[in-house]
């Protein structure tokens, strides 16, 4: 089984994914939500039920997600399907962002996320840009 760990930089990630997909496949970009949310560490983990905050991204044409994660040491994107996903992180609560919107409070902030300060209180490392 392959282990998908945290690249510890999601929020990052997906605005940048979302980025060069918008060069590469622009009608597909405008489809997608950029979606941050509060997920729950697995059960077979030391800090088990601990909630996490994430950021992914989401067709709902195509009912997936689209996640960041590194396998044995380089940054790889998987896809999944959003309901077994959904179940598998065990998300808890999301915000979903249009391309824009996402776009919009980047600027706004100076920062890739996340905007809402209950996600952000859960990130580990995190500093103001504000």
């Amino acid at each position: 089984m392959t282990v998908i760990l945290p690249t510890g930089c999601c929020f990052d990630d997906i605005l940048d994914f979302q980025s060069d997909l918008w060069k590469a496949d622009p009608a597909r970009a405008m489809r997608q939500h950029i979606v941050h949310g509060i997920c729950l560490i697995p059960p077979d983990q030391a800090e088990a039920d601990q909630p996490y905050a994430h950021g992914w991204v989401e067709d709902d044409i195509e009912n997936r997600v689209y996640s960041s994660g590194m396998v044995d040491g380089q940054k790889v994107w998987w896809a999944a399907d959003r309901d077994e996903w959904y179940r598998g992180m065990r998300v808890q609560e999301k915000t979903r962002y249009t391309f824009w919107e996402a776009l919009q409070m980047n600027w706004k902030t100076n920062h890739y996320g996340p905007w809402v300060e209950t996600y952000r209180a859960l990130c580990k490392e995190i500093t103001s840009h504000d």
